[in-house]
């Protein structure tokens, strides 16, 4: 039996509606991105840009302050250095080919880089105040969970990264990051149960997706040979396809509704003429066998949902926490913008001949 299969990392990140590890549906919207931050890459960083105002104060080596703290060059300079890094700009040439592409210049870099850095402390201040902290011990954790999950080595790992435009120490900012706004997010935010009629609608503006779809519990095999064993076995009744699968490991990347799953080919190809409830037998695929069942079918009445009784009791639930989660990235984006306002950032003049000059 085989674990995680290996994917790329972003591949849940970018997506309207994907799968999450539990083999769930999640549809996100765009406003719900303010936990997706990207520490390494300036550009697709969200800004939530409080009041602000440009200060005539030549304070040295302090690009910015707010109500809490302050924002050094050194801080800038660092931060840019690592974007111009990953994205292999490291030279005078390709640095300012990119800007004159893109239409930025050393000031709006210097001010999103500058934005940034203070919504991280300032969120970084709020989760303080409330006793929030993450540990070198919980970002080594959720790195090697990550890895595991989608099956790289060290070396494979650090080719992702950089792939991603990555540097290794950015990334741990992210995950930090991460790891505070979600425990903030958890202690500051408060979501009521989702509305029916809000879960019917998310579902109706996805029917095209998920119309046919098959919510499958899969068992994966290294060996062809075991796989066809107990795809014997279950099919005699000397066992059941669920104490199998909990025998040869459990849930696995492969769970999930066929419609969002990365899955074998051969594993799509078998499942077409399943219904609820069947049973494959053993599925060869290219690297690994597998068993599939089938454990939901979706079939969207014509016109769409107009009740939660036509909807899978999966499908549902996967569609009711979406809205909950929606919600609830909603109302931590407005909670981070009122800290943000209320921190009244004061940007100092751009200092000459800084090393990221246009």
């Amino acid at each position: 039996m085989v674990g995680a299969n290996q994917a790329n990392i972003s591949d849940t990140e970018d997506e309207a509606m994907f799968k999450t590890r539990d083999g769930m549906i999640r549809v996100i919207s765009a406003t719900a991105a303010v936990t997706a931050l990207t520490i390494g890459g300036i550009a697709v960083a969200p800004m939530l840009s409080g009041c602000s105002a440009i200060s005539q104060l030549d304070k040295k080596g302090v690009a910015a302050t707010f109500d809490g703290g302050e924002i050094t060059e050194d801080e800038v300079n660092s931060y840019i250095a690592d974007y111009r890094k990953a994205h292999g700009l490291e030279e005078k040439s390709a640095w300012h080919g990119y800007l004159k592409q893109s239409g930025a210049t050393a000031s709006s870099m210097r001010r999103t880089a500058i934005d940034t850095l203070e919504e991280r402390k300032v969120i970084e201040n709020e989760a303080g105040k409330r006793g929030i902290d993450v540990k070198k011990s919980d970002i080594d954790g959720k790195i090697k969970e990550l890895r595991n999950y989608y099956g790289y080595d060290k070396d494979g790992w650090r080719q992702q990264l950089k792939t991603l435009g990555y540097t290794e120490s950015g990334y741990r900012a992210y995950i930090k990051d991460s790891l505070l706004r979600e425990r903030l997010m958890q202690k500051a935010i408060k979501v009521s149960n989702a509305k029916d009629s809000d879960v019917i609608s998310l579902a109706n503006d996805y029917t095209g997706s998920i119309d046919g779809a098959k919510r499958l519990s899969v068992i994966t095999f290294d060996d062809s040979s075991e796989a066809e064993s107990c795809a014997d076995s279950i099919a005699s009744g000397e066992t059941t396809f669920e104490k199998a699968k909990k025998e040869n490991g459990g849930e696995n990347n492969y769970d999930g509704w066929d419609c969002i799953v990365s899955e074998d080919e051969a594993v799509s190809s078998a499942v077409k003429d399943m219904k609820q409830g069947d049973v494959s037998g053993a599925i060869a695929g290219e690297k690994l066998s597998f068993i599939v069942k089938v454990d939901e079918e979706v079939s969207v009445p014509k016109g769409g949902f107009t009740d939660k009784s036509q909807m899978p009791e999966g499908l549902y639930g996967d569609f009711k926490s979406s809205v909950e989660l929606n919600n609830r990235y909603t109302q931590f984006n407005d909670y981070v913008n009122d800290l943000m306002s209320k921190a009244e950032l004061k940007i100092n003049d751009i200092p000459k001949d800084v090393p990221y000059s246009d």
